[in-house]
Order: C-alpha cells, then sequence, then structure tokens
C-alpha cells in the first residue's frame, strides 16, 4: 500500500517515506523507532515507575493531537 502512494505521489519510495511523518503531522519529522518502544517498556515494567497507574503513553512523534 505505502508502495503504492508512494508511486501516486510521484515521488521514489525512499523519498516519500522521508517525507510521510510530516505530511501525517509528526512534531518530530520521523517515525518511531522500535528501540524507542523497546525503551519504553522496559521502564514502564521495571521497580522505578511502581506507582504509574491509569496513562496511555504514545509514541507518535506528535501525530496523536491532545491537550
Amino acid at each position: 500500500m505505502t508502495a503504492e502512494m508512494a508511486r501516486r505521489s510521484g515521488l521514489g519510495f525512499d523519498d516519500f517515506m522521508a517525507q510521510l511523518p510530516g505530511w501525517m503531522g509528526a512534531a518530530t519529522g520521523r517515525f518511531t523507532e522500535p528501540a524507542e518502544v523497546g525503551a519504553l517498556v522496559a521502564f514502564v515494567a521495571s521497580p522505578r515507575v511502581g506507582n504509574l497507574t491509569g496513562v496511555d503513553l504514545v509514541l507518535d512523534g506528535g501525530v496523536t493531537k491532545a491537550v
């Protein structure tokens, strides 16, 4: 699907993928790396966060807009 979207945009695949986070509204301008997700999971599962309850942690580079 992404390759088809790139083709329709007239950009090469790599150029399309480089632009996509910005088009999606990611404040960071990039996709979240798997290692970033792993680091968050490890932190949340650690004893250092023993009192964390009822929170949504969103790693989307700022795509989700919330107040």
